[in-house]
């Protein structure tokens, strides 16, 4: 004996499976995406922090050039050169 509705119900299901198949290996896809996402994040953020040091380290031996040559005048003029 065939029931239609069974038949139906079976289709049905079949189709849902079919969609949560489908959306599990999005959420496994979207969260390997993430997980990488994140890692180039981490990865960015140190970088940044490292040309912050390396700009502050420039800035530092810039100011001290700077002083060094304004020393250097200072005692140029001090002492009748220019």
């Amino acid at each position: 004996m065939e029931f239609p509705e069974i038949k139906i119900l079976e289709e049905k299901i079949e189709v849902l499976l079919g969609l949560i198949e489908r959306l599990k290996s999005e959420k496994e896809d979207l969260a390997q995406r993430l997980q990488r996402a994140e890692v180039e994040n981490l990865r960015l953020r140190e970088e940044i922090q490292q040309f912050q040091n390396e700009r502050k380290e420039v800035r530092e031996k810039i100011h001290q050039i700077i002083a060094k040559i304004e020393k250097l005048g200072a005692e140029q003029v001090t002492q009748g050169e220019f």
